[in-house]
């Protein structure tokens, strides 16, 4: 079979710009997917990294806070072995630790029943005492 077409006449600019328009608009849509597409594929990989890593630095710091709290719970339970042993000597000295760490500049002077006085706090002077002392026997020999 044959099909011929006689007095065909070109379609009007209307209907030609009309066609382009379609097509424009069709191309257009494509464009915008690719975009929307590229634009996902690259922030849902750094989304996922940026998740990873906050994952991490949270579990960082949790192992942190806990080795933290088991190590002051190994230090207590030395502490609570020598008071055990020593109940006021450990009690005093924690007493006199506390202070010169709320008090730092304060002095603390007992006076004894006999009159004597001895400086207590802050504890800064035992240490230069004692070195001096030490230093001083040091150069005799």
């Amino acid at each position: 079979m044959n099909i011929t077409i006689q007095d065909a006449e070109p379609p009007t600019s209307e209907v030609i710009d009309a066609f382009k328009n379609v097509e424009n608009a069709k191309q257009g849509k494509e464009t915008s997917i690719n975009k929307a597409n590229q634009q996902r594929n690259e922030e849902i990989p750094a989304a996922r990294a940026k998740v990873d890593e906050t994952l991490k630095t949270a579990n960082a710091q949790a192992q942190e806070r806990v080795n933290e709290a088991q190590g002051q719970v190994a230090r207590l339970n030395e502490l609570y072995a020598e008071y055990k042993k020593y109940p006021l000597i450990t009690k005093q000295r924690m007493f006199y630790e506390t202070m010169e760490e709320i008090l730092p500049d304060m002095k603390v002077i007992i006076t004894k029943s006999d009159g004597s006085t001895q400086t207590m706090l802050p504890l800064e002077s035992f240490a230069e005492f004692n070195t001096t002392v030490q230093g001083g026997a040091e150069d005799e020999e």
